[in-house]
């Protein structure tokens, strides 16, 4: 075991054990690798982000670094120190679209080892038995691999063959390369949709374009064709991820593409809660509007009381003098006597 090996071991001892946690849970190898590679891929969408970044600040020098070329060809080192001082001037770190990549190829390379691993076979006593590699040996997907003899079956498919491999009639073999052409497939998507965003980048680098979006694919088809199917699977989810996370970072950064990273942001949910202040200020109006409605109630109810009241007293009167002028009426006499005295 070599030293890098020996450093990065833990690593594998910790995916191991990630994805037999994860089968236990979904005990299907196809969704168990599916899982953790989404759950080790996700994780590294800011170092995606800072490393879009630093390319399209790249794209954005690249027609002053061209006159720089053409102005000091003949002249290395000058050259070299225009080129310093554009990097200085404009903030960017040629390196800065590397350095981001390179946890994310240990890890990416820790984790195809581990599911290369889950087909591991060795000799005991002469013949070959299963052994995976880097899971613990109570858990199980260590017994299910053990018990099937090392056949990892999942949606009709052994992932620790090959595609290449004998899988007995022709529709057993369509699973096997449907994997190979979705693959490919999701490999040219990922190109284009990086190269298309950048069309001046395109300009410029027509020949490193034409590798990338022509040949890289068909490079890596190739990789699907000699690896174990379980790989296989590794390589297509981690595409798709891949595809989803460039897909975010324009989405968040729609001035990435001219260069422009630091712009105005876009949001993900457009969905905004109105300020404290205007909000207390908008029940304060709507609790004195509330009180004015209260107050004209009040005030026309005690209105209506005071005319009932005065209703009543007004028919009081009326029915006290009544009984008086009947008794006027009734003794007529006590005028005469008055006149009389």
């Amino acid at each position: 075991m070599s030293s890098i090996t020996q450093i990065i071991h833990p690593l594998y001892v910790v995916f191991g054990g990630l994805l037999a946690a994860i089968y236990s849970i979904f005990p299907n190898y196809a969704v168990a690798i599916g899982l953790l590679t989404i759950v080790v891929i996700t994780p590294f969408t800011p170092l995606t982000a800072k490393t879009l970044k630093t390319s399209a600040k790249m794209q954005k020098i690249q027609p002053e670094i061209k006159k720089i070329n053409e102005l000091y060809k003949n002249d290395p080192t000058k050259k070299q120190e225009e080129t310093m001082a554009l990097f200085k001037r404009e903030n960017v770190n040629p390196a800065g679209g590397c350095l981001p990549m390179l946890p994310q190829f240990v890890i990416l390379f820790v984790f195809y080892n581990v599911i290369k691993g889950l087909t591991n076979f060795s000799k005991v006593k002469g013949k070959l038995q299963p052994n995976p590699l880097y899971i613990p040996k109570n858990s199980h997907l260590f017994q299910t691999i053990y018990a099937n003899h090392g056949n990892m079956i999942s949606f009709g498919m052994n992932l620790s063959d090959k595609i290449t491999a004998h899988h007995g009639s022709f529709g057993q073999s369509i699973p096997y390369y449907l994997i190979l052409v979705v693959g490919t497939i999701l490999q040219y998507i990922q190109v284009h949709r990086m190269s298309s965003r950048m069309p001046q980048n395109n300009q410029i680098n027509a020949q490193a374009q034409f590798f990338m979006q022509k040949v890289m694919p068909l490079g890596l088809m190739f990789f699907y064709l000699i690896l174990p199917v379980g790989v296989c699977v590794y390589y297509l989810v981690s595409t798709v991820v891949r595809i989803f996370q460039y897909e975010y970072v324009y989405f968040r950064h729609p001035g990435l593409a001219s260069g422009d990273y630091d712009g105005v942001k876009r949001k993900i949910f457009n969905f905004t809660l109105p300020p404290v202040n205007n909000f207390n200020s908008n029940n304060k109006n709507s609790g004195s509007s509330n009180s004015d409605v209260i107050d004209v109630k009040s005030t026309d109810e005690a209105s209506s009381k005071n005319k009932n009241s005065g209703n009543k007293n007004s028919g009081s009167k009326s029915n006290i003098s009544e009984p008086v002028e009947e008794r006027k009426k009734q003794h007529p006499r006590s005028k005469s006597k008055k006149r009389r005295k």
